[in-house]
């Protein structure tokens, strides 16, 4: 959740580095994997390939802009950099195996029918079927027909993000959208360029008829 990376990154700053979060992942991650237009908080060079957000009816909303570093969710970023992020990650230049390991283990497993709300009782076989859990900050699909995969999902206002890798082959896909209607391409473009029929669609809430009945897109909905 949210709130936990929040409290991981009060834990980090306060008892382990003694230094805001912002410079630790700057100096020993972003900057030396060449990740050159990443940042937890604004930095004036990305003016230039800022993107702006719109709502569900084209309305523009804002462009990309944190000041404040918020684990969770204030990183702007690329796919070049994020492909360099999962590279490193898969060649074990960010962590030790044993500890990548330990990262893509689950440690929640998942029958709910729908990630939210969060407190919803409704279960399902969907999520089961493929191993639907979670690991420490990753989503798990444990036992799917192309093997394990590990994905992560984004969503705020103008912005619908989905990064899914398979480890098998090392076979990932990043998808950064600035629409509230970014969640619409999702399955279409992994099914079809990707292969991709073990994501829990319902689950995620990433079916069509779920997306445009999501309260957010039909208060932004044109009359």
């Amino acid at each position: 959740s949210g709130e936990g990376l929040t409290l991981l990154q009060y834990v980090i700053e306060q008892a382990i580095t003694h230094e805001p979060i912002e410079i630790s992942m700057q100096r020993d991650l972003f900057t030396p994997l060449g990740m050159n237009t990443t940042s937890l908080t604004w930095n004036n060079r990305f003016v230039a390939d800022n993107a702006a957000r719109y709502g569900s009816s084209g309305n523009f909303l804002n462009y990309t802009r944190k000041d404040h570093a918020r684990a969770s969710g204030s990183m702007a970023t690329s796919v070049n950099d994020l492909s360099r992020f999962l590279e490193a990650l898969f060649a074990n230049h960010i962590l030790k195996p044993a500890t990548r390991d330990e990262m893509l283990t689950p440690q929640i497993r998942i029958r709910a029918a729908h990630q939210f709300p969060t407190l919803d009782e409704a279960t399902s076989d969907e999520g089961p079927a493929v191993g639907l859990s979670y690991g420490l900050g990753w989503g798990l699909l444990t036992h799917t027909k192309y093997g394990p995969a590990f994905f992560k999902e984004g969503h705020g206002d103008g912005a619908e993000n989905y990064v899914i890798c398979f480890t098998r082959h090392q076979d990932c896909m990043v998808l950064l959208t600035n629409s509230d209607n970014g969640e619409l391409a999702f399955r279409p473009l992994l099914e079809h360029l990707m292969g991709d029929t073990v994501t829990p669609w319902t689950w995620e809430g990433y079916t069509r008829e779920q997306v445009l009945s999501n309260p957010e897109h039909q208060a932004q909905a044109p009359h």
